[in-house]
C-alpha cells in the first residue's frame, strides 16, 4: 500500500486502522460500522477532517462512496453468514479500482489454532449470542473465482507472515519483532483488467471447492510443478527446433553453393563445345577445300 491509495475500511469498529493510516496515507479514506457510536469515536480517533465515516446497513457499502485501491473487512465476514459475507464481498467489487487490492480476514476451519474458538460457540447455547463464521482456503478460491477476483495471497493465522517495522509490546509485557500473526487468516485478492473467463474461473472454484479442505496447497505446488515441466519442456522442444532449423540454413547454404558450381561446370562445358564446334567448321571447310578424297567419301 503506498500513500497516495485511497481505502474503503468497512467494519471500521473504533478506528484502529484509521488511527495507524492517519499520519500515513494522503488519499481519501472511508470507514464504514453498523455501530453510531463506533463511527464516531472512529473519526475522533483519526483526527483527519478530509476522511469520512458512515454508518452502514451491514449489507452493502454506501453509494455515494468513491472508488478505492483498496477496501479491507478485518473481522467483519467472521461475523456474518456465508450468504451475507459473499453478498457484501459482492457489492465491494462495484467500488474497487481496476487494479484494486481486496483483503479481508476470516477464521479458517483447517488450522488447529481456530478450532478452540470453534468449540466455544459450540458450547454458548445463548440465542443472542454473537455469530462466529468460519470459512477455508478452498472457500477463498471459490469465492474469488465467482467475483473475478485474482487470489494473490493467504496468510494463516498460525504463521508470523504479517511484517513489522518496529518492536511490538503486548499487554503482557511479551515484546515481538520481525512479523506477527493477526489471529486471523488474511486473503489478499486483486482485481485485473486481464481476467480469465468467467466460466474457467468457475470451473476452477468448483474444483478447489469439490477437492477437500487442506489440500489447496498441494494442488497449487503440483500445478505450478506442472506448469514449470510444460515451460522446460516448450523451451527445449524451441530449442531442439532453433537448431535444427539452423541445420537444414547450413544444408541449404552448402546446397546452393553446389548448385552454383554445377551451373559455373555446365556452362563451362557448354563453352567448350560451341569453342570444339567452331573449331571443326574450320577444318571441315579447310579439308573440303583441299579437295580430300577421303574426307568427301566421308561427309
Amino acid at each position: 500500500m503506498q500513500p497516495d491509495h485511497s481505502v474503503i475500511d468497512v467494519g471500521c469498529g473504533c478506528g484502529r486502522l484509521a488511527f495507524f493510516l492517519r499520519e500515513f496515507t494522503r488519499a481519501k479514506y472511508t470507514g464504514i460500522d453498523v455501530i453510531p457510536e463506533l463511527v464516531a469515536y472512529a473519526k475522533k480517533m483519526a483526527g483527519r477532517s478530509d476522511w469520512d465515516f458512515l454508518v452502514g446497513d451491514g449489507a452493502s457499502i454506501p453509494g455515494e462512496v468513491a472508488p478505492a485501491d483498496v477496501i479491507c473487512f478485518f473481522s467483519v465476514l467472521t461475523h456474518l453468514s456465508h450468504e451475507d459475507g459473499y453478498r457484501y464481498l459482492q457489492d465491494a467489487c462495484r467500488f474497487l479500482k481496476s487494479e484494486g487490492i481486496l483483503i479481508f480476514s476470516f477464521l479458517d476451519f483447517t488450522i488447529p489454532y481456530h478450532w478452540p474458538h470453534f468449540l466455544d460457540s459450540v458450547g454458548n447455547q445463548d440465542d443472542e449470542k454473537v455469530v462466529v463464521q468460519y470459512l477455508n482456503r478452498d472457500t477463498v478460491v471459490s469465492w474469488a473465482a465467482r467475483l473475478g477476483l485474482k487470489v494473490c495471497a493467504v496468510f494463516d493465522s498460525d504463521r508470523l507472515s504479517i511484517p513489522i517495522s518496529n518492536p511490538l509490546r503486548w499487554q503482557n509485557g511479551v515484546v515481538t519483532t520481525g512479523s506477527i500473526s493477526l489471529g486471523q487468516s488474511v486473503a489478499v485478492l486483486s482485481a485485473r483488467q486481464d481476467r480469465i473467463p468467467s466460466a474457467v474461473l468457475t470451473g476452477l472454484g468448483d474444483c478447489m471447492h469439490s477437492i477437500g479442505p487442506g489440500t489447496y496447497r498441494d494442488l497449487l505446488e503440483s500445478v505450478q510443478e506442472a506448469a514449470k515441466s510444460v515451460q522446460e519442456a516448450a523451451k527445449s522442444s524451441q530449442d531442439e527446433a532453433n537448431s535444427r532449423i539452423e541445420e537444414l540454413k547450413g544444408v541449404c547454404s552448402a546446397h546452393g553453393a553446389y548448385v552454383q558450381r554445377l551451373r559455373a561446370e555446365l556452362e563451362g562445358l557448354h563453352r567448350r563445345m560451341r569453342a570444339v564446334e567452331d573449331e571443326w567448321a574450320v577444318e571441315k571447310g579447310r579439308r573440303v577445300a583441299l579437295g580430300s578424297p577421303g574426307f568427301r567419301q566421308v561427309f
